[in-house]
Parts: structure tokens; sequence; C-alpha cells
């Protein structure tokens, strides 16, 4: 970080003038691109159709107004799991989302915590699908997802917001940003706090957030940014309910809707608390040469208390990343050409104490290349390869058993493509890749039973075509096709995490297409289909557990006045196998369609100026459903993990 501080001063002590802001590119990229210029499926959600969706947290955006899968066990934003391009049971693995340059993967099998990112404080997202595995790594064999918070602008804004509703709601939320453009310098800041009784006993929730951050941007494109960050999220672990059985009590159940609300753990709870900090800059070498780093540290700790079985599991995570990108934008025999090179390196240390005690080291460390020819300013070739290795070490079983544990592998990933945008706002492109993901840490050593020294990372190849066209200036229309395969899939089989000895394959697309015009409204639909199943083997033909073969999602917002408007949307998920059931041989979950309405008042009066009153709806026809499952074997009972019934909430903003 030193060598990268010396630099940046070296390259703008000439001038240290500040100029206008850059043009705003997709960030998940890691190459400083446009959409257009990208060569994956990407949706785009602003700042503009956060505040048309009337949702009131990250994760329920992302479930409405992405094109994804989230599963959230009995309702709960704090365990929502995300899934891309047909992974099952533990599929937020094999995503990367990065908020703000710090990622949220963690190297144990706990989810992303998302619910400790205030919509509010949300200024755009990005949704990269498909492996991404080249730039970011093996948590990106199906895509990325980065949040943007620190909005550079200069403008100033200041929000305040206060909402509260049924099942115990209630939350505020200030924060502010801008800057002083005479001295190239943005801030920002906010605070929140959110809190919700959940329908099902025990369910609540309980979240508080503080994030802030500067940056400074120098004349000749250069900037260097700090920011600090720190969350706290409690939540009740209400269980499973038991269908067609009888419970751990001796009760039997004809169905998990006979008493949905009901808990066999009124006082299993968990609770996290992270802080950290990111540095990240860059540095504009000269015309053709930048150099990009990044480094953040992040201290998390969990604790879960599952009183009904008299055990508790606490964690305590340090974790390092460093990151650092050289990028050449120079001409090749008279063609441009931009060429990319770096190094990510990334540290964890996990220290479990449960039934029993494991310390878990965990570094990994890749070189990454990949360069892209424009044979026409409108179309590139383009190709890269990474080379990772992971070192896994059970420091408790070296320490206090004298045999140390300590496993190294490694993978590579490649890919390579073609992207051609013929006009502005049309692109078509193919690309093939293989990617790679790495085993979770407590998937190779868990402090419920003897290591899985033989887990070897899961790889494959993914082969997409795709088109994305914004037309008429207000008509966006995106359509992506895949075909991926994949070689010693993670599931969890026999009691406990293997590769699986049958191959598994994923057909499928996805396709979309939007329309908005400001103070008029806006409308889209938003469609997937994936087939995930066993290649061969004794599951082939068998569907992949967990996986939705359609998913449906329809929004809208239309202005009655300059200053009303109403909204509203549907999201259709297909049936799913229930987790573990690999032969198929349990009733699959059944599918669901949840409907959701709102309106929004923004009045101009003298004393209104700056309000938003708003008023929204969810699960409109109080639709009975779960969205998680688990197969228990053919003679026990399946179990199941209900969503939440209907629930309206009351927004007051005030914004200047």
């Amino acid at each position: 970080m030193n060598t990268l501080l010396l630099a940046a001063a070296t390259a703008v002590a000439t001038n240290l003038t500040s100029t206008t802001l850059p043009t705003v590119v997709v960030e998940a990229s890691r190459l400083g691109q446009t959409k257009t210029e990208i060569a994956s499926h990407v949706d785009l959600i602003t700042k503009a159709d956060i505040d048309a969706s009337g949702v009131q947290s990250t994760v329920e955006l992302l479930e409405k107004r992405g094109n994804i899968f989230l599963r959230k066990l009995n309702g709960n934003p704090a365990l929502a799991q995300v899934s891309m391009r047909g992974y099952g049971a533990n599929s937020f693995g094999r995503v990367k989302i990065v908020v703000d340059g710090e990622e949220l993967n963690n190297p144990d099998m706990a989810a992303q915590d998302l619910l400790r990112i205030p919509v509010r404080s949300v200024d755009r997202i990005e949704i990269l699908h498909g492996p991404q595995t080249v730039l970011h790594g093996g948590d990106a064999s199906a895509g990325v997802i980065n949040i943007v918070t620190d909005a550079n602008t200069y403008e100033r804004r200041t929000t305040l917001e206060v909402h509260g509703g049924n099942l115990g709601q209630v939350g505020v939320y200030a924060g502010t940003r801008g800057g002083f453009e005479e001295d190239g310098l943005t801030y920002f800041g906010n605070f929140s706090f959110d809190r919700a009784d959940g329908w099902r006993k025990n369910a609540w929730t309980e979240a508080y957030s503080i994030k802030g951050g500067l940056r400074k941007n120098f004349a000749n494109g250069s900037w260097l940014s700090v920011k600090t960050f720190y969350a706290e999220t409690g939540y009740g672990l209400p269980g499973s309910l038991f269908s067609n059985g009888y419970d751990w009590y001796g009760v039997h159940h004809d169905s998990w809707k006979d008493d949905p609300r009901h808990s066999d753990t009124p006082k299993d709870k968990a609770r996290n608390d992270v802080y950290g900090i990111a540095f990240s800059g860059e540095v504009a070498l000269d015309e053709e040469n930048t150099l990009a780093a990044d480094f953040t540290f992040r201290n998390r700790k969990a604790e879960s208390i599952y009183a009904s079985y008299g055990s508790k599991t606490e964690t305590d995570l340090y974790g390092f990343v460093w990151k650092l990108k050289y990028t050449n934008r120079s001409e090749i025999f008279g063609l441009a050409n931009q060429f990319d090179l770096g190094t990510d390196q990334k540290l964890d240390v996990l220290d479990v104490r449960a039934d029993a005690k494991n310390d878990y080291l965990r570094h990994s460390g890749a070189l990454f290349a990949r360069d892209e020819l424009y044979l026409l300013d409108e179309l590139s070739l383009f190709c890269g390869a990474r080379g990772e290795w992971f070192t896994t070490r059970d420091r408790f079983r070296s320490a206090y058993l004298s045999a140390t544990e300590t496993k190294t592998k490694g993978d590579v990933a490649g890919e390579v493509g073609v992207n051609w945008h013929p006009v502005e706002d049309l692109k078509f492109f193919a690309k093939w890749s293989r990617f790679y993901h790495a085993p979770l840490a407590d998937e190779m050593f868990s402090y419920y039973g003897a290591p899985n020294l033989r887990l070897s990372p899961e790889a494959g190849h993914n082969t997409e075509v795709g088109v994305d066209w914004t037309f008429l200036d207000d008509f966006n229309f995106a359509l992506t096709g895949f075909h991926t395969e994949l070689e010693d899939e993670i599931m969890y089989l026999y009691g406990g995490n293997v590769n699986t000895p049958d191959a598994t394959r994923r057909d499928g697309f996805e396709t979309s297409l939007t329309w908005s015009r400001d103070k008029v409204g806006g409308a889209g639909i938003l469609y997937s289909f994936t087939h995930a199943r066993f290649k061969r083997g004794d599951y082939r033909g068998n569907d992949i557990p967990m996986v939705p073969r359609s998913q449906v999602r329809v929004f809208g917002e239309v202005f009655l006045l300059d200053w009303f408007a109403v909204n509203g949307g549907y999201r259709f998920i297909g049936r799913q196998r229930l987790d573990s059931d690999f032969d198929n041989a349990s009733k699959p979950l059944p599918n669901f369609g949840v409907f959701d309405l709102g309106c929004r008042a923004m009045p101009t009066w003298k004393y209104l100026n700056g309000f938003t009153f708003a008023f929204t709806i969810d699960n409109l026809f109080d639709r009975r459903y779960a969205d998680y499952g688990v197969y228990n074997g053919p003679w026990a009972t399946n179990s199941f993990y209900p969503a939440n019934k209907r629930s309206f909430l009351f927004t007051v903003r005030y914004e200047f």
C-alpha cells in the first residue's frame, strides 16, 4: 500500500487540482468498461429503480429487480442465500458479492450478510451473470454482484428516513454524501437501524450499520479512497417445520401449514458483528498505463446459541485481502488493445469454538492476465487466464493433536470470446470459459466430523452467447443462452460434503425487457429458465435439488400525477426438488407466486418539498409458501422453512 501511495504522489505531484469526475463504468468488470463493452449478461439496478421499487432492504431489491433467486430461511433477510445460474444449496459460495470494494464472501459456509447494507445508501447494483473466474477467482463461478454506495459525486445530498409497519417492523436511516469540486474531494457517511418481529415465533431480526469514507480525485485521473464500516446483525432461529410425519416431540403433522407460526426452538438465536477498513486507489502512470490497488481488513465475530440442544458455536474471523492490477491501453500493429495483469492475495484466520475447537488458516494467491484486441472500434477479441492455489490448515489439530492437517490445492481458469457492438447501446457477444470453485474451509475441516482432505475444487466449462440492446431511448432488451458442464461439484452427500461422483450439466437462458421514462413510469419483465441435472452415474437425468427451472419477475410504476405514482410487481418461482433429494424420490417444493403493491407521493408544496411518503404491501394476497425444504430420507419427515405472510410498511423520507 505504501508503494501505491508513493506512486500516486509522484504521478500527480505536478498537478493537484481537481477535474471532472470520470465517466461511470461497471466496476464489477475490474476493466474500466461500460455495460456495452463487457462480454457478459449485465443487469444494472440504478438509484431511480430503487426509488420506484418501493423496497425497504437490499435483499428485497435483489429479489424483486434482479434476475436471480434468493431463498430466505423463514423469510429472514439476514439468512438470504443468492443463487445464480442453476446452483442449489450453498449456491451463495459461487457468487462473489462486493460492496465498495469489500468482499462479503466468507471462507466458511456462512452466507453473505446483505442485511447490513441499507438499501437507501445504495447508488447502484451491478450484476454480472455467468463465470467471472479469470478476474474474480473461485468465488465467482456463477457470477458477481457489485453494490456501490460511495457514489463518486460532488453533489451534496442528505437523506433522513423513518419507516414502520406490521410484524414489528421499525427502522431509521440517515445518510449524507457530496464533495468539494475545487479540492477534488468527495465524502459519504450513513447510519441505519432496522428491526422486525417476523411472522413466525422467534423469527425476529435486528440490524445496525454505520459506514463512511473519503475519496480524493486528481487532475490526471488518479484517485485514492478510504472507507470504514461497522455492522451488527442479530436474529432468531425458529428452525424448520415438519410435514407428513412426526416432529422431535412426537407430534404428527400432516403439513407444515398446520401451524406455520410454531417454533420448536423459541430461544435459539444468532448474532454477527463485523468491522473493518478498506483502502483503494488508481494511479495514472501516463496516458497508456494505470496501476490499481485495493487492501481490505475486516473482523467478523459470529455467535449461534442453540438453547434447545444446549450448545453454542462461536466464530472469530480475521480477513485480509490484497489486490494489484496493472493496465496498459496502447496499440498493437495499429489496433487498439487493452492488457490487464494482476495478482490477488487473501488470508483468512478462522477460530471456531463449538463442541470441539478448530482454528483454520486459509491463504489463497492468484495471478491473472487478460488481453482484449479491437479489430475495429466496434469489434473486439479477448482471452484471459488465471492460476490460483489455496492452502488450508487446521491449526487446532496441529497444536493439540500433534498431527498437522494442511492441504494445498490449485486450479486454473481461462476464457476466450468476442464482443461486437455495431452501434452504441447494442452488443452481441460469445464467450467460452473454464472455471473452478475451491472448497470452503469447513467443507474440508469440519468441527462436526473428520477432515475431508480429498475434497477437490469443482471445475467446469461454460459457453454462452447473448445480445443486449437499448432502443428508442427508453427500452432495453437482453437475452443470453448458456451451457455449463461441471466435474467434482461439491454437495452435501452421504452425511458430509463430497465431490459428487456424477458430472452435472446446466442449460438455460436469461432474458429481460424493460422500459422507463422520467415522470411517466417504468415497467419490466425478467425471465430465466435453467435445467440443472446430473449428466451421468446413478443420478443420471435427475434434477439437482433446490434449483427452480423457471423464474418470472414483473414490475411496474406509473405516475398518475407529477408527484404521485403507484407501483407493483409479481414474482414467480417454479417448483424445486428438496435439498438432499438426489434420487428425486420426494414430492418437490411447490411453485409459488407473490404479488406486491405500493405507492409514493413526492409533493412539491412549499412546506413538503423534499419529502417522500410511501406505502407498500408485500405478499398482497397472503400466499402461504415455503422457499426452502429438506428431504430427510424415505423413512423420515421432510422439513420446510415457510416464508412471511402479508406485510405492509409506511415510509417517510426527507432529502435536502
